[in-house]
């Protein structure tokens, strides 16, 4: 069998992955995530060969990009394609054992922040939302917090699509991080969701302050959507770290309102629906809050009915 480098492997190995993107087994932005690695931060391990590969060689790659100042996050993310391509190396007979086994355990790197799925109590959503009202980001994270629509289906949102006098919205499409426009995740997730009073406001504002200029209701274009994601999340660490609360991610938001209705006894039936869930055990897997606590629910009450909450205005009508 020839000598391969591992750039010359790593090519070949990603015809195999489109393949599989193809099939719909593994998503666009897996496929893109792969492809960054191998093309780009490979680096001089792209040049030697498949057979030389050795410990030590990776070791220095790694501490080399610990130097420049590559996150954790994406340190981690760089190593995990690596290994996962050289075990395909291994499948194929180009290597006996894969040297970026255990890799990461190796190095000494700083301490993950601690990252939570969802807000573990109603008044430390209040807090995170106190630090990111008003902030550039805050129509998206307001929409997502208060409606539970998926990140892509945020970024989805046309004008068109929302109805502020009805205080209702249909989720018709989702875009995905490489700027796709595609329907929802699943069959259900077409739906009509339902505009609390807070963020009728929240919409009527942006839509002023917007005018005309795009149909996209956060004004991200598709073609400048991974930009959008990143200022979105951005925007979120930002004010979880304000409001001296765990790192939570934009889909967290989406637990949260899961929960929060649950906690206050919504029929789970008009949670799945708003939330565009296949089946109601999925939305109980989504519900991780208990009603146990008067406090927590009256919490709960005040954030999402937050017509006589000192954060917030009444709407309009103050109907919703």
């Amino acid at each position: 069998m020839d000598i391969q480098t591992l750039g010359a492997w790593g090519q070949t190995w990603l015809a195999e992955i489109r393949k599989l993107e193809a099939q719909g087994i593994l998503r666009d932005q897996t496929v893109k995530a792969y492809e960054a690695v191998v093309r780009r931060h490979f680096g001089e391990l792209a040049a030697v060969a498949l057979s030389e590969l050795r410990r030590p060689a990776l070791l220095a790659w790694a501490k080399g990009m610990i130097a420049a100042g590559v996150s954790r996050k994406s340190m981690v993310l760089r190593v995990a394609v690596l290994k996962v391509c050289l075990r395909d190396a291994m499948g194929v007979g180009y290597l006996e054992t894969n040297p970026a086994e255990r890799l990461v355990s190796s190095l000494r790197l700083p301490r993950a922040p601690r990252v939570i799925r969802w807000f573990e109590s109603a008044e430390a959503a209040s807090r995170v939302v106190q630090a990111a009202e008003g902030g550039p980001e805050w129509v998206g994270l307001a929409l997502m917090l208060y409606t539970g629509v998926r990140i892509g289906e945020a970024l989805g949102l046309q004008w068109e699509d929302v109805d502020l006098e009805a205080h209702r919205a249909v989720v018709r499409r989702q875009v995905s991080p490489s700027g796709k426009i595609g329907a929802p995740k699943s069959e259900s997730g077409e739906r009509p969701v339902d505009l609390p009073g807070v963020l009728v406001d929240v919409l009527r504002t942006a839509r002023a302050v917007a005018g005309l200029r795009s149909p996209w209701v956060l004004g991200v274009e598709p073609a400048h959507n991974s930009a959008g994601r990143s200022r979105l999340r951005k925007a979120l660490a930002n004010a979880c770290k304000a409001a001296g609360v765990a790192h939570l991610t934009p889909h967290g938001l989406r637990h949260s309102w899961i929960s929060f209705r649950g906690l206050l006894g919504q029929d789970a039936r008009l949670i799945q629906g708003q939330a565009g869930h296949a089946t109601p055990e999925m939305t109980e897997h989504y519900t991780h809050l208990q009603r146990s606590d008067l406090r927590a629910v009256d919490d709960a009450a005040d954030l999402i009915r937050p017509r006589q909450s000192r954060l917030f205005k009444k709407s309009g009508d103050g109907s919703k």
